[in-house]
Order: structure tokens, then sequence, then C-alpha cells
């Protein structure tokens, strides 16, 4: 009697090992533009403000209150949209989220071109604030694709694309600076545009479909992501990937919300990565603000002079990469922000310095907080497990927008009154977020994400 053969049940593969074998190639290189090109856009629109701002407060005779309401409203759409797109990035995905945020971005931009008056600038600045809330899902997607040793490098890259946005918003308004506002507002909105089509061809994570007990689907993903990369013989032909999740309790908004709560690393990692983005953003954005209200001879030399100080992000996230890999994220944080605390100092002392002085102190004092900006977004989603990532990014992120809100009444408003308070208020800040950035529970510098919480990361 003739027994049938038994086939042998395919692999059972972690979800680590697949991304470290398929590494780093091709698909990521693409994907590093469609999520790029977004960061790109949403930068620019970030800046507008600071070039229209005074334009915007002469056409709509606007006082000094409602100019501060017209810098800081973008913020508060920040704040709103970073919570809402992150709680609905890890209920529908990543890629639809994503997607729907920078279609957000463009719609608010191309109608802030077309405000009749304050109210009707404010809230269509702030639509555009709430999609670039959702900046962040773009980051998160472009994470849960990279190898280990990768991630510094890559994100580091990525974040870059901002920088450029910055600099190119820069030259746009010097470009513009003898037409209407409402041409650099129109101009700002093509890239955001372009980059909402590009967002039409981003894949699901696949971590994202793991949390969802959709292994299989997963698998398939990876499949063609090392096909992209020319590694198909780095997997089997059939494979599984092993379960992380064994019920669909760990994907309601009530886990999520709970599990960074209940759990006490969780809950400290949440509440001081939320005051290390507070004063990060805080004290980045309150230097932009700053640097708009330089006394120059005139509007020309004032486009050229912000320039300048935008370069200062160019090495900033090289010095990031650097830094993450040799002292680590946590501790460079902190080391960052204790150096950012001179160059500010300065400043709130600019009565008694030559006013040769200012110009390369707030150089310094850019690329200081853009390499801190840098650690802390490469540090968050690293932090969080699959399961709440993007909510969690959006709540702490939340707290960064909040601090951008804010800072514009110290930069216009109580600068007014005293520079040296200003400048007191920002290096307190740093120093509050120096002490948080030291009470964040681990390191994440070659440690693999986890899905769950409480799962490994081996």
């Amino acid at each position: 009697m003739e027994h049938p053969l038994k086939l042998d049940p395919p692999p059972v593969l972690h979800v680590e090992e697949v991304v470290e074998r398929i590494g780093f190639g091709r698909f990521q290189i693409q994907l590093l533009f469609m999520i790029g090109l977004p960061l790109f856009a949403d930068c620019m629109e970030i800046f507008l403000i600071a070039f229209i701002a005074l334009d915007v407060q002469r056409e709509f005779q606007c006082s000094d209150l409602v100019l501060s309401f017209l810098t800081c409203i973008v913020f508060v759409g920040m704040f709103f949209g970073s919570i809402f797109f992150g709680m609905l990035s890890d209920y529908i995905g990543r890629e639809v989220t994503f997607t729907t945020a920078i279609t957000l971005t463009t719609v608010g931009g191309l109608l802030n071109a077309h405000s009749t008056n304050a109210p009707s600038f404010i809230l269509t600045r702030g639509l555009c604030g709430l999609g670039i809330g959702g900046s962040h899902v773009g980051i998160t997607l472009f994470l849960e694709f990279l190898p280990t040793q990768s991630r510094s490098l890559y994100l580091s890259i990525i974040q870059f694309c901002g920088a450029l946005g910055a600099v190119l918003e820069c030259c746009l308004a010097w470009a513009l600076q003898n037409h209407s506002w409402r041409w650099l507002v129109r101009c700002t909105a093509i890239p955001a545009a372009i980059s909402a089509l590009c967002t039409l061809f981003l894949p699901q994570s696949p971590r994202y479909l793991l949390v969802r007990n959709r292994p299989t689907d997963a698998a398939k993903v990876y499949q063609q992501v090392a096909k992209q990369n020319g590694k198909e013989d780095t997997l089997p032909t059939d494979f599984e990937i092993s379960s992380v999740i064994k019920d669909g309790e760990q994907f309601s908004l009530a886990h999520r919300l709970r599990g960074l709560h209940e759990d006490p690393q969780m809950r400290r990692l949440t509440w001081a990565l939320c005051a290390v983005w507070f004063t990060v953003s805080f004290s980045y954005y309150g230097l932009v603000f700053l640097s708009a209200t330089i006394r120059t001879s005139s509007r020309d030399e004032l486009h050229w002079t912000l320039l300048l100080i935008s370069l200062a992000e160019f090495p900033a996230y090289y010095l990031a990469h650097r830094i993450a890999g040799s002292k680590g994220r946590r501790n460079g944080m902190t080391a960052v922000a204790l150096f950012g605390m001179l160059p500010m100092a300065v400043l709130g002392l600019q009565d008694y310095f030559p006013s040769a002085v200012l110009l390369p102190t707030m150089f310094f004092a850019r690329c200081a907080f853009a390499t801190l900006f840098a650690l802390v977004v490469l540090y968050t989603p690293e932090a969080f497990p699959t399961a709440m990532r993007s909510t969690a990014c959006g709540l702490t992120n939340a707290f960064s927008r909040i601090a951008g809100a804010v800072t514009p009444f110290v930069s216009f408003r109580l600068r007014a009154v005293s520079v040296m308070a200003a400048g007191g208020v920002y290096v307190g800040v740093l120093c509050m977020g120096m002490v948080a950035t030291q009470m964040l529970p681990f390191e994440t510098n070659g440690r693999a994400l986890r899905d769950v919480v409480g799962g490994s990361s081996r």
C-alpha cells in the first residue's frame, strides 16, 4: 500500500529576518522619492508664513495680535492633524492616510491664495496645517521598510528633503518679492499637488498587515520588494511570517491608548517624548520667526539673510546621522540641546553684541536645532511598537505643534517687550528638554523594531 507523500510545511520567518534578507535597494530608493517629495512640499508650506505674514497684515489691516494668530494657525491645524492622521494610520493603513493628508495640504494651500480677509486666511491656512500634521505617517511607512543598520542614514536623508523645501521657499520668496503674496502661496502649493499624485503609488506596510493578522498579504508585499531589489533568491519561494498578534483587540483605538498609558515603560516614553518634541519645535520655529525679524537695509537683503541661515540645515542631517550612530539617539539629543543653549543665550543678549555676530549665531543655532529635530524624528518611530506607532507618533508630534503655535507669541510679542526675556524663555525650555531626553527609558540605536507592547526587539 502506497503512502501519500507528506509535504513539508513552508518555513516560518520572523519579520525582522525578512527585512534584513531583503536589505536596502531599488524599492527603498523609489519609496524615498515618493515620501520625500511630500515632506519637501510640507516644509515649503510651513516656512511660507514667515515670508508673507507682514504683507498679509498690511493687506487685511490686522493688529499685531491677529498677526500672531496668522502665524500660529498652521500649527493649530498640524496639532489636530497629527493626532487624527496618526490614529487613522493605525486603523486603515499608512499609504491611504498619507495620501489623504498631502491632498488636504494641497487643497488648503490653493484655497489660501484666494483668501479675501483675515478669517478666510486663517481658515484655509489651518486646513493646510491639518494636512501637514499627517507628514509623520510617511516617515513611519518608510521606517517600516528599512533594515536596522540603514535607519539612521536614510531617515536623515529623507529629512534632508525638508531642508531642500525650506531653501526653495526662500528662493521662491526672493524671486517673487515684487509680486503679490498670493503668487508665492500658489507656487508653494504646486509641489504638494505633484506629490499627492506620487503617493497614489505607495505600497502598504507589511508590518501594518501583520498586526492586522494578515501575514499572507505581508509575505506577498515582501516578495515584491525582494523582486524589485533583485534579492528573490534570499527568500524561499513559499514562506510564512510568524504572527505578531493573536486577536483584533490589539488594534482597537482603546487598546492602543490604554497600552500607552498602562504599560509603565510606554507611559514614561510617551510623556518624555512629548516634552522633547515640545522643546525642539519651540526652539526651532522660534528661531525661524526670530530670523524673520532681523533688521536689514532692504527686503532683498532680508531674503538672502534667511537663505543663508536656512543653509545650516544641510550639515545638520549629516551630523544627526553621525551622532546617532556614534553617541546614540538619546545621548545625542541631550548633547545637542546643551549646545543649542549657547546661541539662544547670545540672541537674548543681542543688544550687547555687534550686529555682525547675529548672523553666524543664528546659523549655528539653526544647525543645532535642525540636528536635534532629526534625532527626535529618528528616535520616535523606532521606540514605539507597530500596533500603536502612528498613534504614538501623532500624539508626541501634537506637542510639537502646540509649541509651534505658542512660539510666535514669544518671538514677536514678548521680544517686542524684552529681547532678554524672550531669550531666557528659549534657554529655559531647552533646559527642560535636556532633562526630558535623559528620562527616555531606552536607546534605539541598533535595536530591532517591536510590533506589539512587550514584543521582542531582537
